[in-house]
């Protein structure tokens, strides 16, 4: 897998129309009493200022022949004609030049891989990663040779003399553990999220604000298997922000796509 230089891209978030409900009288009677509290007469404003990295894509084989050991042929047979690859996606969403941070409510950020018959096996972090690490935490995590992620039962000792990838909020390197062929050590930063692969070679994440700021550099992993001839991978990114409605409804809600 090669990898043209690193570029950090920006995104345009563009608002939805606006919807309208069904409010009994009273509410709608204080809505309209207080229309610059209730967001009804707000300007649409970007949230923040939102960039994505391009997604790096690290060939596990070619990490693990660094180790000088050969690959069992039970995973060899079971992988066939294709190849793990670990993707590694960072989202920031910066506060505005010159303004204060904003709260939004969530984020999002899907992959969407094009042109190439790849399948998605695991993405980091999900549901299981958050029950065992706090936000600020660094998370340790085992990957199979075939992709699969899962959190080991004890610390994965890792092969000396072999370099690890240092990337933005992770670590990846060989580990001598049976299952787990690579010890993958990541940085949590939010205590929702909701993780999945999607469609062929996709990867889906949806993050919700609680407590802790969005303004800071998200990581995302992905494991997929690609055709073993692949050279490249062409992808489109779709992200989106999205800020809650008052009393708990969908009134003054407002989405960014």
């Amino acid at each position: 897998m090669s990898h043209d230089e690193m570029t950090t891209d920006e995104v345009t978030l563009s608002p939805t129309s606006h919807t309208d409900f069904e409010v009994d009288g009273v509410l709608r009677q204080l809505m309209e009493s207080r229309p610059v509290h209730m967001g009804l007469r707000e300007n649409w404003d970007p949230p923040f200022d939102l960039r994505v990295k391009r997604p790096l894509a690290i060939d596990l084989r070619t990490l693990w022949e660094q180790t000088g050991l050969n690959i069992p042929p039970t995973i060899a047979a079971t992988l066939g004609p294709r190849r793990p690859v670990l993707l590694h996606h960072v989202v920031t969403p910066f506060p505005p030049d010159g303004q204060p941070p904003r709260s939004p409510w969530g984020l999002g950020y899907e992959f969407v891989a094009q042109g190439i018959d790849a399948n998605t096996e695991s993405v980091v972090p999900n549901d299981e990663v958050l029950q065992v690490a706090t936000v600020g935490q660094n998370v340790e995590l085992g990957i199979e040779f075939g992709g699969a992620v899962g959190i080991p039962k004890a610390t994965l000792e890792l092969i000396p003399d072999v370099p690890g990838v240092s990337l933005t909020g992770a670590r990846v390197t060989a580990s001598t553990n049976q299952k787990f062929s690579f010890a993958l050590s990541m940085s949590i930063t939010l205590r929702k999220v909701v993780g999945a692969p999607v469609g062929i070679g996709g990867a889906k994440w949806t993050m919700y604000r609680q407590d802790e700021p969005l303004n800071c550099p998200h990581t995302l992993m992905q494991t997929l298997l690609v055709p073993e001839n692949a050279k490249k991978l062409l992808c489109k990114i779709r992200t989106w922000a999205k800020q809650a409605g008052y009393f708990g409804l969908r009134i003054g809600e407002k989405f960014w796509s």
